[in-house]
């Protein structure tokens, strides 16, 4: 059912992946050199046997590095597909997304090919962030009207930036926040960790882009969680906070101290084609917390998806949300630190499991980094961040 579809090098260890139906494209480097970062790309059905080194450099520059900061780290690569007309005529253009510490850097997929297959000077164009003990920690970007991609990313010392990268002319512009961004930002207290933003077809309805291109995620909807245990929600243009004060952590031991550490959302459509919308926190040492937005507007606490505690929890893996293939029931799938993937299939009308699984994935290394796509395959990352693994979901709502 799980099944390995890439295993580094011995001596490697993989910084992130992104995937699509058909590719995959990983970032890695050597545990001996990791200023030497590169990327990695293949079909998805023919990753085992035919994976290409691209020739296209990550950059770092050693004197922005932080202080705490000093080994370099790739925190996510994104393929955002980008709306442009030619002569009259729609055209979706693919590009790459790279978050790094100290910067983000965008090209197009079909450059990246073009800079593999011939020494080619395509030019490098990177947004930096550059200032003292400062950071990125977690961003998120999606292709926007005017040949644009529009990138939020917050940092360790709480900053939240949005820029805008246009892909005709390759400039970079920085945008001024939006008033629900600018709420977030003077309430933040402490690191950004995660930012979610709309992903079509995996966590807000819809199969044409063009949907999200008519809006901005950091309006329509987003999540932003800090290290001060707060998650910031951003819905149709306005903003509403919960604290881990407000959640029940009851029952923990001395040790277990709770920290949330990760926020992600699904937006779905009932019969009667009216949305409802879904918040799912990852609460260190109490597990994965789902809310729904009532009749009311405000967010009611569903249920509280429990993982086995062999360990005292680090803020390491994540928890997503997904639609399911069966009727009106929601997916809720957690990493953990002991090896073991979590899969609960959930009815939210009654308030009821129907389906639970636990995976093993390896003896005891952090399974995180998940993804799904909108056919419903979920890759993960494990063994000791070595491994790519992946499987279908729709075989566990089947089982």
């Amino acid at each position: 059912m799980l099944k390995s579809i890439y295993q580094c090098e011995e001596g490697n260890y993989i910084h992130c992946y992104t995937c699509t139906s058909k590719y995959i494209f990983i970032v890695e480097s050597a545990l001996s050199s990791p200023y030497d970062i590169f990327l990695k790309f293949s079909k998805i059905d023919e990753v085992a046997a035919n994976v290409k080194t691209l020739n296209y450099p990550i950059l770092f520059n050693r004197k922005t590095l932080a202080v705490d900061d000093s080994t370099p780290r790739v925190q996510s690569i994104k393929i955002v597909n980008v709306p442009k007309f030619v002569e009259g005529k729609l055209i979706i253009d693919n590009y790459l997304v790279l978050t790094s510490t100290n910067g983000i850097q965008i090209c197009s997929v079909d450059d990246i090919i073009d800079y593999q297959n011939s020494n080619s000077n395509t030019k490098i164009h990177k947004w930096d962030h550059s200032r003292r003990n400062d950071y990125i920690t977690s961003s998120y970007s999606q292709g926007y009207k005017e040949d644009s991609i529009l990138v939020t990313y917050g940092t360790i010392l709480g900053d939240l930036v949005q820029f805008k990268y246009n892909i005709v002319d390759g400039k970079f512009s920085k945008m001024i926040l939006s008033s629900t961004l600018l709420s977030v930002k003077e309430n933040l207290m402490d690191s950004v960790t995660n930012i979610s933003g709309i992903q079509l077809g995996s966590n807000f309805p819809g199969e044409e882009d063009e949907i999200l291109w008519s809006c901005q995620s950091s309006s329509k909807m987003m999540t932003i969680t800090s290290l001060d245990d707060n998650i910031f929600i951003i819905n149709e243009g306005k903003m509403k906070s919960l604290n881990l004060d407000e959640i029940e952590t009851y029952g923990l031991g001395p040790d277990e101290v709770p920290a949330l550490n990760w926020g992600s959302f699904l937006v779905t459509e009932d019969e009667n084609k009216k949305l409802q919308e879904y918040i799912l926190l990852n609460v260190t040492n109490v597990g994965s917390i789902l809310y729904q937005k009532d009749e009311t507007k405000r967010w009611k606490k569903l249920d509280v998806f429990d993982r086995d505690f062999s360990q005292n929890e680090t803020s390491i893996f994540d928890c997503i949300i997904c639609k399911s293939d069966i009727n009106s029931d929601i997916t809720i799938i957690s990493g953990s630190e002991n090896g073991i993937l979590y899969i609960w299939e959930y009815d939210p009308k009654r308030s009821t499991v129907n389906k639970y699984k636990q995976i093993k994935c390896s003896n005891s290394s952090v399974v995180y980094q998940l993804s799904v796509t909108k056919e419903g395959r979920l890759f993960l990352v494990d063994n000791d961040s070595t491994c790519v693994k992946s499987l279908k979901l729709s075989q566990i709502s089947s089982s």
